[in-house]
């Protein structure tokens, strides 16, 4: 069960520290070293949700390179407009 799993939450969001924290979930956060503007730039006229899946898995595997067999989650929140 993940309650006991060593988890890294791969994020700088003070919003998802405390969904986890709440729940009870033991993590640890690690700052993701990924450029979330690069990524946005090559995905250009790409949709919302395809951006925001694809930073959400660069930030896990920018940490989860570091830590091997340690489960890593990556999220990332997109707005679209219309």
């Amino acid at each position: 069960m993940f309650f006991n799993t060593k988890i890294i939450l791969a994020s700088k969001s003070q919003s998802r520290q405390k969904i986890l924290t709440q729940t009870n979930i033991n993590f640890i956060k690690k700052t993701p070293t990924c450029n979330e503007n690069l990524i946005k730039k090559k995905f250009k006229g790409s949709s919302a949700k395809k951006i925001s899946f694809i930073i959400s898995k660069k930030k896990a595997y920018s940490v989860a390179k570091k830590h091997k067999n340690i489960l890593v989650v990556g999220s990332d929140t997109v707005i679209e407009i219309g």
